[in-house]
């Protein structure tokens, strides 16, 4: 995933448009807040995990397949958001 889209469209930095905070949110709690239907705790989530996701995904795929995979995780992750939220 490159970033986020903004409500410009444009993409960004995806921390920039983050309203909890990754790094003193513990994980427990980020994913207590995504089950509760909170789109910045899993902005949150992809911040935190977005390079080890990349890191993994490295290693068991190749470098050449990393970005792909990394992308299909969180794209499953925020299928799952949607399908929780709009149930």
């Amino acid at each position: 995933m490159a970033g986020l889209v903004d409500g410009s469209g444009h993409r960004g930095d995806p921390t920039a448009l983050l309203l909890v905070d990754p790094t003193t949110t513990g994980t427990a709690a980020l994913v207590a807040r995504i089950q509760a239907g909170d789109d910045h705790a899993l902005a949150a989530v992809y911040s935190r995990y977005v390079r080890l996701v990349h890191q993994i995904a490295a290693h068991i795929a190749g470098p050449d397949q990393a970005s792909d995979v990394s992308q299909e995780v969180f794209t499953t992750l925020t299928e799952e958001y949607i399908k929780k939220v709009t149930n």
